[in-house]
């Protein structure tokens, strides 16, 4: 049968649906399956990542064209009669692969650096490219792609680091805006600024992370 193309209400949704998801921690869109309903909320599970979220009925559609004016859309998403930028009949903007680095956890298949170029201090500990959207394991000093970390994670529920097992994104995962702030800067100029290089190598910018998660909470 035909899915209809208006957004549903909450009690037209059954467990087994297709449709998009806002994530709660980015609000970004993405592709998404109706795991539990409950009269508030639904668990859903994001189909090209495997993680999963407990979202608002507003912040599910049927398709990409449904999703509100001007929000961020993972490029995995169709978007109908739009290109990477902005779409004329919705307003939502749908993430390059560059815009991607942070806005969107899609490891897309082109990289913005040869591996080889890439400071390990900013190589993502799974695919050794630069981190997309990095992400710093809570066991140590060790980063990954937020999509890399994810599928890893949700799949084997190990530490491929510290050999940890039965862990959870939630629990193993700390999200680190200076480093993401080193990768833009990276990945924009193609160097890593002698600060940042020796705040990764002597471990101070944890310490910058942390005051700013503070500030951010304030």
């Amino acid at each position: 049968s035909v899915r209809e193309e208006t957004p549903r209400n909450k009690t037209s949704w059954i467990v087994g649906d297709i449709c998009i998801a806002r994530w709660s921690e980015d609000g970004v869109w993405y592709n998404a399956e109706i795991l539990e309903v409950s009269l508030e909320h639904f668990c859903v599970k994001f189909s090209d990542y495997g993680n999963e979220d407990t979202v608002k009925e507003e912040h599910i559609v049927c398709t990409g064209k449904d999703v509100p004016h001007g929000s961020d859309v993972d490029e995995c998403v169709i978007v109908e009669h739009a290109e990477t930028g902005q779409d004329s009949s919705t307003g939502t903007k749908v993430l390059s692969p560059d815009e991607s680095l942070n806005a969107s956890p899609i490891n897309s298949v082109v990289q913005p650096r040869l591996v080889r170029e890439v400071p390990p201090s900013l190589q993502c500990s799974l695919c050794s490219n630069v981190c997309r959207r990095g992400m710093r394991l809570a066991c140590g000093p060790a980063v990954a792609c937020w999509g890399c970390a994810v599928k890893e994670i949700n799949i084997k529920r190990t530490c491929w680091m510290c050999g940890e097992v039965e862990i959870s994104t939630e629990s193993h995962l700390v999200k680190d805006p200076v480093l993401r702030a080193f990768v833009d800067h990276f990945v924009s100029t193609g160097k890593l600024d002698p600060v940042h290089l020796q705040a990764l190598k002597n471990g101070t910018y944890r310490f910058y992370s942390q005051s700013t998660k503070k500030n951010q909470n304030r």
